[in-house]
């Protein structure tokens, strides 16, 4: 999947020394400049998949049924980085289907089936209290590769 190499290109220029650091959030620092690449990727897709959800602004509405038609692609696609160890790309989909534009299209979710919205609660299982234990359970028994969200 594109979104596990382009995940992977950045990942791989983490060293330890800039998690270490955690001075990703003070940009005049930039102790950790991958990091920063990282989170500014991750936040990219995730608002590239709200986008390709909702439509392209200025072009007519695609209704119900072709937004359905998207976020079916797009939660095959989370479930399959899931099942390639791609957790970091799996999350940008996933906080993309939690994103108050996208939840508050009820026609659109009417017609999605139980099943995906079966993988996107295993998804959101994965990350509850305490201390995401579903996703850190997961990520101990995976074996190598993998990609992880660094949240």
């Amino acid at each position: 999947c594109q979104l596990t190499l382009a995940d992977q290109a950045i990942f791989l220029q983490i060293s330890v020394s800039e998690l270490q650091a955690l001075q990703f959030d003070l940009p005049e620092k930039m102790l950790s400049p991958h990091i920063v690449e990282w989170v500014r990727h991750s936040s990219f897709i995730t608002q590239w998949v709200v986008a390709s959800i909702i439509g392209p602004p200025g072009e007519p509405n695609p209704g119900p049924k072709k937004r359905a038609s998207v976020l079916h692609h797009f939660v095959v696609a989370m479930d399959e980085l899931r099942s390639m160890k791609s957790y970091n790309a799996m999350m940008q989909i996933y906080h993309a289907l939690i994103h108050p534009a996208i939840e508050r299209l009820e026609a659109t979710w009417a017609q999605t089936s139980n099943a995906l919205k079966s993988i996107i609660s295993s998804v959101a299982d994965m990350f509850k209290a305490p201390a995401c234990t579903g996703y850190v359970t997961l990520l101990q028994a995976s074996e190598s590769p993998a990609i992880p969200y660094i949240e």
